[in-house]
């Protein structure tokens, strides 16, 4: 015989569940054993693993959730100044940044600019133009969702070339001088005599060489330009008189190297050049010489 362990009511062997409450039908000396020892369940395997898991995932849902927030925290995004004109050899320029955000970033510029960005102002650094033409561009800044634009232009020609000195002189013996050049181009072009050469320093000044003279007093004109703008300096050197050639004296101009004046019985020494025929030259003071 079987018995029901809920309502004890005793079934044949054939049977297996109770009618009354759907129980399963044990044999009464078993009954004590079943009620007291309850079958273990199975331990589920992985509840270590599950619980790192879900923590990993809520890690990450809670830091994309912290980047979206410092990301799009901004409510306004102003940049200051919002339009700037570079000369054609480039330069320097610094963006103030006024946003109520945690952070921007440049998303957008033109690739002849550099950038380089601090905390409050980033720094725009302009590359020498030498396409020929003007061009423009555009810097974009972004804090979240807003966006501010810087508007860029920057001229293809120079406007302005100027040295702080006109004129250059040089003894015989050459040397070097230094020009101050103002320019805002980038490919200055250099004509200058035979025995002058122009170099450009990195301080932006000019040096002018001159070579030794071992011939006449000499005078030439370095002429700079780039674009539609130039500026011309006058060189001279010392060297032997170009008057006298040396000399030292020259033909006199009222007897023309006679020594004197009138004719026959009128004659008379010349009292210019006192009969010599000759005078000092002016120009070098007699001694043959002009380095001015």
């Amino acid at each position: 015989m079987k018995e029901c362990p809920k309502c004890h009511t005793q079934y044949d062997d054939t049977m297996s569940f109770c009618t009354k409450d759907g129980c399963r039908l044990i044999k009464p000396g078993n009954a004590t054993v079943a009620e007291n020892n309850p079958p273990l369940r199975p331990k589920q395997k992985g509840g270590c693993l599950k619980k790192i898991v879900v923590s990993v995932v809520l890690l990450i849902i809670a830091l994309v959730a912290f980047y979206n927030y410092i990301m799009n925290a901004a409510t306004y995004l102003r940049v200051e100044p919002n339009m700037i004109k570079v000369v054609k050899a480039g330069g320097e320029c610094k963006v103030d940044v006024d946003y109520d955000g945690y952070v921007w970033t440049i998303n957008h510029k033109p690739d002849w600019v550099n950038i380089d960005e601090r905390d409050e102002y980033f720094n725009i650094t302009v590359m020498p133009n030498t396409t020929g033409q003007d061009r423009q561009g555009t810097i974009t800044v972004q804090s979240g969702k807003r966006l501010a634009q810087v508007a860029i232009g920057q001229l293809g020609y120079a406007t302005r070339l100027k040295t702080d000195e006109y004129s250059l002189n040089f003894s015989s013996s050459g040397g070097s001088q230094k020009l101050k050049l103002d320019t805002d181009g980038c490919a200055l072009q250099k004509d200058c005599p035979d025995w002058i050469s122009v170099d450009e320093e990195k301080d932006g000044t000019l040096s002018i060489k001159c070579d030794e003279n071992d011939d006449e007093y000499r005078t030439g004109t370095i002429v700079l330009s780039e674009d539609n703008v130039s500026q011309s300096v006058f060189v001279v050197q010392g060297g032997t008189c170009n008057v006298c050639h040396g000399e030292g004296d020259k033909t006199c101009s009222y007897c023309l190297g006679t020594g004197s004046s009138g004719f026959g019985w009128y004659s008379t020494t010349c009292m210019w050049c006192g009969g010599k025929g000759k005078l000092e030259c002016s120009t070098c003071n007699g001694t043959g010489k002009r380095d001015e």
